[in-house]
């Protein structure tokens, strides 16, 4: 129902939006507002009120209040709805919470920080949604709230869900993919991925606690998180990538996810994701594509080649000392190849 204005000889009566409250109002400059009292609670009979009008709170603001000041006051109140809340889930600490979106569950444009969960770990509890409560307006009717929105997800292999609560029945790291909450093998490099290690080709996520030296490989099926200083390897994934010290390429290694990258800094390194590139300090000399957006706030691009369907968002862009940067957003030279070896890709899935 929407807001009601009635103007009388001397004061107004105005209802909310929703009807649940009556308002008086007393303009300024109006004198002998000690007769008004009586005035409006006869007003207050003829509008057929289901609700008790506030006598006292119309007497006080007619007899003691300057008749020089405008005055507004609640003279009668209904019981305004309670909305429904949506579902949720509430995420463990061990792993980063995605994007919840109209009900819907994503970790595309998330910042990455998600982390291993052991096996019989609780993962997530649902919270589920509620129906709100009804309230009345000061006439009698019902005010129906709006019901909560359930979450859509569904609960992957190596997950179970237990009265609400999701649990991991192996090691692995969490991820969301198409709303499906999904729980990728791990394989686990103590230290740096080296000679002794060899080359991973792994249909799950891989950690790494070290740093990965030049020429080397990992490819995962999951996501791919390294602790240390990545040179010039090559990296390719389905899920997130995650380098917390960093990349020197030395133009030679490159890394393409069909997710999102987060690193340090890139220097000399070569890039393609179809989702975010995340970066704390520095873009150097590098050559950057991607199908999502550049999110890297307090960073710098100097040298290189920065393509980016999506939005680029950095401090600085240019190098002092004069090396070329080509920088584009919502555009790239090369978008046609890559969309043609995205249909291929999917073609051939």
């Amino acid at each position: 129902m929407s807001e009601i204005e009635k103007t009388h000889d001397g004061y107004t009566l105005r209802t909310e939006f929703d009807c649940t409250r009556l308002i008086l109002t007393l303009p300024a400059g109006v004198p002998d507002r000690d007769s008004m009292a009586g005035k409006v609670l006869e007003s207050t009979r003829t509008m057929a009120l289901k609700v008790e009008v506030d006598r006292q709170a119309i007497e006080q603001a007619c007899s003691e209040t300057s008749p020089d000041e405008e005055v507004s006051v609640v003279i009668a109140s209904g019981q305004p709805c309670v909305q429904g809340t949506d579902a949720k889930l509430l995420w463990s600490k061990r792993v980063s919470p995605p994007r919840e979106r109209g009900g819907r569950l994503s970790h595309y444009g998330g910042r990455l920080n998600k982390k291993v969960v052991r096996k019989k770990d609780p993962v997530a509890k649902l919270v589920r949604e509620t129906p709100g409560q009804d309230g009345r307006d000061i006439y009698g009717n019902v005010i129906k709230p709006r019901p909560g929105r359930p979450l859509a997800y569904r609960v992957g292999e190596g997950l179970r869900e237990v009265d609400d609560v999701i649990y991991a029945e192996r090691d692995g790291v969490v991820r969301i993919e198409n709303e499906v909450i999904k729980l990728d093998e791990l394989f686990l490099v103590d230290g740096d991925l080296n000679f002794e290690t060899g080359n991973i080709d792994f249909p799950g996520a891989v950690v790494i606690t070290g740093g990965i030296l030049d020429l080397f490989e990992v490819k995962a099926g999951g996501s791919i998180q390294i602790k240390g200083l990545v040179e010039a390897a090559n990296l390719k994934s389905k899920g997130d990538i995650e380098i917390a010290g960093g990349v020197t390429g030395k133009a030679k290694g490159h890394i393409i996810t069909e997710s999102n990258l987060s690193a340090k800094f890139l220097v000399n390194a070569v890039v393609f994701t179809e989702g975010d590139v995340i970066i704390e300090s520095e873009i150097m000399t590098s050559r950057v594509v991607t199908i999502g957006s550049v999110v890297a706030p307090l960073c710098s691009i100097a040298g290189g080649e920065v393509e980016s369907l999506g939005t680029i968002d950095v401090a600085t862009i240019g190098s002092e000392i004069g090396a070329r940067t080509y920088v584009a957003s919502g555009a790239s030279r090369t978008m046609s190849n890559l969309l043609q070896a995205n249909a291929n890709r999917i073609e051939n899935a």
